[in-house]
């Protein structure tokens, strides 16, 4: 059996079609379809608001499908003529509530809709849940509607009650002092319940990686008392892990990783992690050390060490280095103070230098981001770090050394994403001291992260140098200056693949010797599990001669 449905469209077509359901699939379920229809057609009208249709139903029984036209015509409208809504009890004076009221979907004037009634219902009552208001009842639930007069009346009075308090507050016991738990609890005994505020809690103890699981759980109530006690479940997460992985990038080639962590060495709250990634272009190791100091998760010391091999350009350098720093979360803020040891050694032609910093840093970075965290449809964020060295304070020469990398995302029409991103780079420093500038720290560009359509950091100053053999070589060397801005557009084929067009452009360089190069290309992306998987072609189009180059990457955006 198939119908026709005719005379309405939209979200009409749509919920008569959700009413009349699926299509029979046998003739028992045929001649209930066929006389139950009108009814449905009805019903579907009714809940939008239209009490006064004209339904026409024509069967063709012609065998062997049976084929039914509907017309609709769906007169007027119901109009509400009063909306009556009220909060008694505790609630009247709630700020949440009164929120709420000023986003009520029911006007007058406005076409009975019911299901905004219903909806406007289940947020009252949810917020009443979340709110602690346990013996809340809804007095008066009842829409009232004059056919003749096209017109309703909404009547709903809600009665919350009392609020209920927080009552006794108990914990597992898993090794962990107890006054870091407190730090991350943000409500006491004697509090006002918000369920907002337990689930904030539970994240909280998640995000800390002290557990292997963790539950808020509420309590029965004391009626009574109006108090709702709070335990929360915890176990303790394994005392070693071990994670191991594999990767690939165009800039740094393959990758094998392994990471040793230990969650919870004490009850201090003491954490560390040792993690060594081998690539042909970056292999390093690097051990962390992680103390609370105030809140577990906002306020961190970390005592630091890595080794680490890299190709900056023409330059294959190889640093150690040490260090301490202190991360501080202040409402969508990180702060990080730090201050670290450097020693680096790198090759330039034949000659070979080493060179050792001690460096103080002040770093402020922040994140938004909504949706998919691993594709969100809108974010930005932001990276903003100064360090200095002083020859007076255990370095070889003076620096300054400022660096600042901005993303953005945004959706501004359903498929169709925009990314920009630009990072900007400073070093001052005295220009006789510009041998002795290590490779880590000067800037370089090109590369996945940079300007596509170049090899990884291959972009920057150059200098000549004399070979063992009498001859001459070019090298890239890095610069004290990075200016690299990046427009991508991104056409969503399907919620899991999408195209990209791109421009990239800019350079490193010194002083104000500013040469840009630009790159441009189209890419195919997998949004994956473990975030989207990028294959781009690009060219530069500043070099003429040099070819089309792949880029391969695996990451979000953030």
């Amino acid at each position: 059996m198939k119908y026709r449905l005719s005379g309405v469209d939209g979200e009409l077509e749509r919920n008569i079609e959700a009413h009349l359901g699926d299509l029979p699939e046998d003739e028992d379920e045929r001649d209930n379809f066929v006389f139950s229809a009108e009814a449905h057609v009805k019903r579907g009208l009714q809940a939008l608001g239209f009490y006064r249709p004209r339904i026409d139903i024509q069967l063709n029984r012609e065998r062997p499908v049976w084929r039914m036209a509907i017309r609709v015509e769906p007169g007027a409208p119901v109009l509400l003529r009063d909306v009556d809504i009220q909060i008694s009890g505790e609630a009247h004076t709630d700020d949440a509530f009164k929120r709420l009221l000023a986003d009520v979907p029911l006007r007058v004037g406005e076409r009975l809709h019911h299901g905004y009634y219903e909806d406007f219902k289940v947020r009252l009552q949810g917020l009443g849940q979340r709110r602690g208001y346990l013996q809340a009842e809804l007095a008066r639930n009842q829409v009232l509607v004059d056919i003749d007069d096209s017109s309703a009346r909404i009547e709903l009075h809600y009665d919350s009650g009392p609020r209920y308090r927080v009552g006794d507050i108990t914990y597992d016991d898993v090794g962990l002092d107890r006054e870091l738990l407190l730090k991350m609890q943000t409500f006491q005994r004697g509090d006002p319940v918000d369920l907002d505020e337990l689930r904030a809690f539970q994240a909280a103890l998640q995000r800390s990686a002290y557990f292997g699981n963790s539950l808020v759980r509420p309590e029965r109530p004391d009626h009574e008392a109006r108090l709702l006690p709070v335990h929360v479940e915890m176990s303790a997460s394994a005392r070693h892990t071990f994670r191991t992985g594999v990767g690939f990038s165009t800039d740094t080639e393959e990758r094998v990783s392994i990471a040793w962590a230990t969650p919870l060495i004490n009850r201090y709250g003491h954490r560390q992690e040792t993690r060594y990634e081998y690539s042909p272009i970056r292999p390093r190791g690097s051990i962390n050390y992680s103390i609370p100091l105030g809140h577990p998760i906002d306020d961190v010391l970390i005592l630091r060490a890595r080794r680490e091999s890299n190709e900056y350009g023409d330059l294959e350098s190889t640093l150690s280095g040490a260090g301490v720093l202190r991360e501080r979360r202040r409402g969508q803020w990180l702060t990080t103070t730090s201050l670290r040891y450097l020693d680096e050694a790198w090759d330039v032609g034949p000659d070979s230098r080493r060179n050792s910093y001690t460096l103080p840093g002040l770093a402020f970075s922040r994140r938004f981001s909504r949706g998919n965290e691993l594709d969100p449809p809108r974010g930005f964020s932001q990276y903003y770090q100064a360090e200095f060295a002083s020859a007076e304070a255990g370095s070889d020469i003076d620096l300054l050394r400022l660096n600042a990398v901005l993303r953005h995302v945004m959706t501004p029409l359903e498929r169709h994403r925009l990314v920009t991103r630009l990072e900007l780079g400073a070093i001052i420093f005295d220009e006789d001291d510009r041998a002795d500038l290590s490779p880590s720290l000067s800037f370089f560009a090109g590369g996945n992260h940079s300007i596509r359509g170049y090899d990884y950091q291959t972009l920057g100053p150059e200098i000549e140098v004399a070979t063992a053999g009498g001859e001459t070589r070019t090298l890239t060397v890095g610069g004290d200056r990075l200016a690299v801005g990046s427009v991508e557009y991104q056409y969503y084929l399907r919620p899991d693949w999408r195209l990209a067009l791109f421009v990239d452009g800019g350079n490193a360089f010194d002083g104000s010797d500013f040469e840009a190069e630009a790159g441009a290309g189209f890419g195919l992306h997998l949004i994956s599990p473990v975030g989207p998987l990028r294959l781009d072609l690009a060219k530069s189009v500043t070099e003429t001669d040099r070819g089309w180059r792949i880029h391969l990457n695996l990451g979000a955006e953030f």
